[in-house]
């Protein structure tokens, strides 16, 4: 028992210590007792449950501390790259980065040389494993187990206990701001009590407007097309050696709105961009939810543009080449209001530019669906061609991470005026919006992104043209957009 104490105190302190080194910035000393309180119930968990798992003191404060180094770096090196640390939602994309590591640039897992780096440290917890002895009784190592998880769930449920904990926790975190409540509570602080905060809490009740009129029996019916780009911004911004991208050019000549589209967030997090845009609500105004508006949006849907148009009678179609699982939009896209969702199953054997089904092959595929739509049709296509990391070897004779991306961005412009062409041949009203959904990592122009905004144009066969660009954030960007169809009908 002496030693299991000694061990808690000793990953106490080390914890403190490692909190330190936090970016963006350490973490003072100096913060409300709840930061203190939460930090010494998930380091008393933690230990507890390795304790109990193992039975052995060291060689669960070994793997206790570990964990707690484990949680720095990645958090460090989600900041570099992103800059924001980790939040608790990044925790349930655990399976898809797994499952899919080259989109988290992570893919070294994937590598041998990587795991005969981690074999022998796996051999030594293995060695230690036979080596110590076990100290805990069964029925002790069973309660510690059962404890460790009672500790986290409990407390904010308990008569008393409860509601002061939910106070608190609603006092020193209010929004959701990573950056400073990492500096004010410490990381694990802020894991635990922004998910606390995430449970007390639900999105935004929002006015629902009135569904668009329905448009039975005109012809020809309506057709909009939104694009959401994968990485894309329009280097033209910031170099002058950008790629030049004819179709963005005329786009904008005769678009009635275009220019940098603000984003919620810089190199990942697609989700909270597509979920601004067809909700028409800033991510901001989410609440936590806007750390991840898919953990929940089947279930607490905002009025997004899909369910509207499907109430007033249209086709809504989710078009997207990857897996329909990823950010759970096999179940939030139904919930948003598309009647249909086309995703990787439909190019099995299409081109692939780098990793990923080319934006040539899925503007194949896009044209053809609007070819086949009828009936008023909203089509949401999300592209996955430019997704990064632009590393060597990615295209053929190119290794400068610039030059990848450029050659990606150009492809992106002749999907943008494939489909351009495409809607002028049509004799029917049409809108289309094409966007980029984040600035890429580029981090040899730029640390970590050049630009935190990416770009966007909206245009309709009716609409003239803007005098200048317009900057917008993505929510802006979804409600023009509804005013255009509203105007089209």
């Amino acid at each position: 028992m002496a030693t299991a104490f000694v061990g808690l105190l000793v990953l106490y302190a080390v914890g403190l210590y490692l909190e330190r080194g936090v970016a963006p910035r350490p973490a003072r000393w100096r913060r409300p007792p709840i930061a203190y309180l939460t930090f010494l119930t998930v380091g008393f968990a933690w230990y507890a449950l390795l304790l109990g798992v193992t039975g052995r003191a060291l060689l669960a404060l070994l793997i206790s501390l570990a964990g707690a180094f484990a949680l720095q770096v990645v958090s460090n090196a989600k900041y570099a790259l992103l800059r924001e640390p980790l939040v608790f939602s990044d925790f349930a994309l655990i399976p898809q980065i797994l499952r899919h590591p080259r989109l988290y640039y992570v893919e070294l897992l994937q590598r041998l040389r990587t795991w005969l780096l981690i074999a022998p440290v796996i051999a030594l917890l293995l060695l230690w494993l036979w080596l110590e002895p076990v100290m805990q009784p069964y029925w002790a190592r069973f309660g510690l187990i059962a404890l460790a998880p009672a500790l986290l769930a409990l407390p904010p449920y308990l008569p008393g206990l409860g509601p002061a904990l939910r106070r608190a926790a609603a006092r020193h975190l209010p929004v959701p701001e990573p950056e400073a409540a990492t500096e004010r509570l410490g990381l694990a602080a802020f894991l635990l009590l922004s998910f606390l905060r995430w449970l007390d809490t639900r999105p935004p009740q929002v006015t629902e407007p009135l569904p668009l009129p329905a448009i039975a029996g005109r012809n020809p019916a309506p057709l909009v097309v939104a694009v959401q780009s994968e990485s894309f911004l329009d280097l033209r911004r910031l170099r002058d050696d950008a790629p030049a991208l004819p179709n963005l050019a005329r786009a904008q000549q005769r678009a009635l709105a275009w220019g940098p589209l603000g984003v919620p967030a810089i190199g990942a997090y697609t989700m909270r961009t597509e979920y601004a845009f067809l909700s028409a609500t800033a991510n901001r105004a989410m609440g936590f939810d806007g750390l991840d508006p898919y953990l929940r949006a089947d279930r607490f849907p905002l009025p997004c543009l899909p369910r509207l148009l499907s109430q007033a009678g249209w086709e809504t179609l989710f078009l997207h080449p990857h897996a329909a699982h990823f950010f759970r939009r096999h179940k939030v896209m139904p919930a948003l209001g598309f009647n249909r969702m086309v995703t990787e199953e439909a190019f099995p054997n299409v081109e692939r530019i780098g990793p990923y089904v080319s934006d040539a092959a899925l503007t194949t595929e896009l044209l053809r669906q609007m070819e086949e739509a009828r009936d008023p049709a909203f089509i949401f296509t999300v592209t996955m061609e430019n997704h990064g990391p632009w590393r060597p070897g990615r295209l053929p004779g190119l290794e400068q991470e610039a030059e990848i991306y450029g050659q990606h961005l150009v492809h992106a412009d002749a999907m943008l005026g494939r489909v351009l062409d495409a809607l002028d041949g049509m004799d029917r009203p049409w809108a289309l919006c094409f966007f980029g959904d984040h600035p890429p990592i580029l981090r040899s122009i730029g640390d970590p992104a050049p630009d935190h905004r990416s770009d966007y144009v909206l245009l309709t066969s009716a609409d003239p043209p803007a005098e200048g660009p317009r900057e917008l954030d993505a929510a802006e960007l979804g409600t023009l957009l509804r005013q255009r169809i509203a105007a089209m009908t």
